[in-house]
C-alpha cells in the first residue's frame, strides 16, 4: 500500500499518522534521528506491510500483473491500490477524498517540525505540492509512474500503466474491494489493541 492508503488507515493520533506516512523515508542514519513519539505510527505501517504482503488476495493481484510488470509488479501494485481506494472512496468513507487529503496535511503540519531535515524536507514537498491528491486520476497515476521510470534500466515498462491495468485486470479492482474490508478492519483492530494496551499500562500504575 502507498502513502494514500497508509494514512487512511492509521488512527486520528498525529504522531500515528506522521509515523505511518514517513516510514518508508526512513533510511540508514535517520533511524536513530527519529523521535520515539512516531514510533507507534512506524509500528502500525510495518504491520499494515505484514498483513498486505502476505494476504492471498494480495498475492493473486500481483500474480495478475506480473505478466506486464515482472520484477516491478508489487510497486506497481501499491501505486495503484491508492488509486483504487480513491476511485472507490465512497465505500469506506462519507468524507470527500480532497477534504481527507487536506486533513492529513494539516495535522501534518502539526508536527512536522519533530522531524528529522531529510524527511521534514520530503513531508514538506508532499505538502506544498499536494502530492496525494496525484492519486484522483489516471493522468495522475500515469505521473507517478512516469517519474519512476527515470530510476530504471527498462525505461518502458511502466508506459500506458494504467491503461494496461485497466483494460487487462478485470477481476483486479473487485480483489482490490475484498481486501480493502479487510485491511480497515486489521487496522481498527490494531488500534483497539493499542488503546487497550495503555488503558491496562494506566491501570498498572495506580
Amino acid at each position: 500500500m502507498n502513502y494514500l492508503a497508509h494514512a487512511f488507515l492509521s488512527s486520528e493520533d498525529n504522531y500515528i499518522l506522521t509515523g505511518n506516512i514517513v516510514t518508508d523515508m526512513i533510511k540508514g542514519n535517520l533511524r536513530k534521528e527519529m523521535n520515539p513519539i512516531f514510533s507507534k505510527g512506524i509500528e502500525l505501517h510495518h504491520a499494515i506491510d505484514r498483513f498486505t504482503d502476505s494476504h492471498p488476495i494480495v498475492k493473486e493481484m500481483i500474480r495478475l500483473i506480473h505478466p506486464r510488470f515482472h520484477k516491478y509488479s508489487p510497486v506497481v501494485n501499491d501505486i495503484y491500490m491508492d488509486y483504487l481506494l480513491v476511485k472507490n472512496w465512497c465505500k469506506y468513507s462519507t468524507i470527500k477524498v480532497e477534504d481527507f487529503i487536506e486533513s492529513v496535511f494539516l495535522r501534518l503540519t502539526q508536527v512536522i517540525e519533530l522531524l528529522p531535515k531529510p524527511i521534514y524536507d520530503r513531508i514538506n514537498n508532499m505538502i506544498q505540492h499536494k502530492w496525494l491528491l496525484t492519486y484522483r486520476t489516471v493522468e495522475g497515476i500515469e505521473y507517478v509512474f512516469e517519474r519512476m521510470k527515470y530510476r530504471l534500466t527498462n525505461k518502458e515498462i511502466f508506459y500506458k500503466a494504467v491503461e494496461w491495468l485497466e483494460a487487462n485486470t478485470s477481476s483486479y479492482e473487485e480483489s482490490f474491494i475484498e481486501f480493502m474490508h479487510e485491511i480497515v478492519e486489521f487496522s481498527r483492530n490494531w488500534e483497539l489493541q493499542r488503546i487497550s494496551n495503555i488503558n491496562k499500562d494506566v491501570l498498572s500504575k495506580n
